[in-house]
C-alpha cells in the first residue's frame, strides 16, 4: 500500500511534469492520473483522519478510566487510614502496647517527631543546622575566560 508521503510525492512529480510538458496527449494522460491519484489521497487522508479521532476517543476513555481509579485510591486509602487509627484506638483505649489478632501483631511503636519547618526557617537558623550549597555563576566564569583572568 502506497503511503500518504509517497502519494504527496506522485502528484508534485506529476505537476512539475505537466508545468514542464507541452504535449497534449502526455498532459491528458497526466491529468487522469492526477485526479485519480487526488481520489486515492482523500481516501487515505478520510482513514487517517478516522483513526485519528480512534485515538482521541481512547485518549479521552483512558483519562476517564485514570480519573476513576484514582477516585477509588483515594476512597481505599481513607478507608485503610479510618481502620489503622480505630487499631490504634482500640490499642490505647485497652492499655495495651502489643496485641496478637490470629495471623496479625498490632503494636504501638514510638517514632520521634518529625521536624516541619516554615518555608523562611533558613533565615533565623544558625548555620550549623543548615546546609549550605555552592552554585557556580556561569556568568561571571565566561566574562573572566573572556577577559584573560582565568583560562
Amino acid at each position: 500500500m502506497t503511503s500518504l508521503y509517497e502519494m504527496d510525492e506522485q502528484l508534485k512529480s506529476i505537476d512539475w511534469v505537466l508545468s514542464e510538458n507541452e504535449d497534449a496527449e502526455t498532459a491528458e494522460i497526466l491529468e487522469t492520473a492526477k485526479i485519480e491519484l487526488e481520489k486515492d489521497i482523500e481516501s487515505k487522508m478520510e482513514s487517517i483522519l478516522r483513526y485519528r479521532a480512534d485515538c482521541d476517543g481512547k485518549i479521552v476513555a483512558i483519562k476517564a478510566e485514570i480519573d476513576r481509579l484514582n477516585k477509588k485510591i483515594k476512597s481505599l486509602s481513607k478507608k485503610s487510614d479510618f481502620l489503622k487509627n480505630l487499631c490504634y484506638s482500640h490499642l490505647v483505649s485497652t492499655g495495651k502496647q502489643k496485641a496478637d489478632y490470629g495471623t496479625w501483631t498490632l503494636s504501638i511503636v514510638k517514632k520521634p517527631a518529625s521536624v516541619k519547618l516554615t518555608d523562611d526557617a533558613d533565615t533565623f537558623l544558625p548555620d550549623c543546622y543548615c546546609t549550605i550549597s555552592r552554585t557556580p555563576n556561569k556568568t561571571a566564569i565566561k566574562e573572566a575566560m573572556t577577559d584573560g583572568e582565568l583560562f
